[in-house]
């Protein structure tokens, strides 16, 4: 299978990452920043018992093209997978390069 929860940006990173902060923040996420690192820790809470784990990832692709790289870490496949989709469309990042 190939990746399909990553996508291109060619905003500059630090407002990536700051975007994506407070996207999840204001879902109710827990969101872990790695220091250092264009990398969060989230936590989607998804009932009582069961949460939703993901990592995202800002890596450089190209001179000015970055790779925002989501990885579920546990939970539910299909709650992370349209978390993405959902994440992706309403923060209006994408780029469309190549």
């Amino acid at each position: 299978m190939g990746k399909n929860t990553e996508f291109f940006t060619t905003e500059n990173p630090d407002d990536v990452l700051d975007e994506l902060v407070g996207y999840f923040e204001e879902k109710g996420f827990k969101v872990n920043i790695a220091k250092d690192k264009y990398k969060l820790k989230v936590t989607q809470p998804i009932d009582e018992e069961f949460d939703v784990e993901f990592t995202v990832r800002i890596l450089k692709a190209a001179a000015e093209k970055y790779c925002v790289e989501f990885n579920r870490n546990g939970g539910d496949q299909l709650i992370f997978l349209n978390q993405f989709k959902v994440a992706k469309e309403e923060l209006d990042l994408e780029d469309a390069v190549y």
